[in-house]
């Protein structure tokens, strides 16, 4: 969709359009995950020019990742809530040992978008949607 690194002008200077992106790419030492991210910036003069309407500016995080699942609805006990990262992975552990969760994940690696709508987690090939949880 977007050519990375290049400048495109039109011919008329009364509709000059110009799309820049920028892509970096950051290695996690957590576990051999990836991070890499794309901004892209249009103007509002290209819009005009090429007949397409994008006013999607927002930037979204994507992150490869092994899915193991979700746990629909936290059970906890009266008067607890999960305090801290050590609690949710206390929480998982007993979720996998009671069958709700599997101890080693698929094969197939997912795509984690984060944007500020939500949470997307889709195939590698972003055609099938896993889940989406909205903020």
């Amino acid at each position: 969709m977007f050519r990375k690194g290049k400048k495109r002008h039109s011919s008329s200077s009364s509709q000059s359009s110009e799309i820049s992106t920028k892509s970096k790419s950051v290695d996690s030492s957590l576990g051999g995950l990836s991070r890499s991210s794309t901004v892209a910036s249009l103007d509002t003069d290209s819009t005009k020019s090429s007949g397409q309407s994008n006013n999607n500016s927002d930037t979204c995080a994507e992150f490869r990742i092994k899915y193991v699942g979700a746990i629909e609805k936290l059970k906890l006990s009266e008067g607890k809530s999960l305090e801290g990262p050590l609690d949710l992975i206390n929480y998982i552990d007993v979720a996998q040992q009671d069958g709700k969760l599997p101890f080693v994940p698929l094969e197939e690696e997912f795509i984690m978008g984060v944007s500020k709508y939500g949470i997307k987690v889709s195939t590698s090939d972003q055609y099938d949607l896993e889940r989406r949880e909205l903020l």
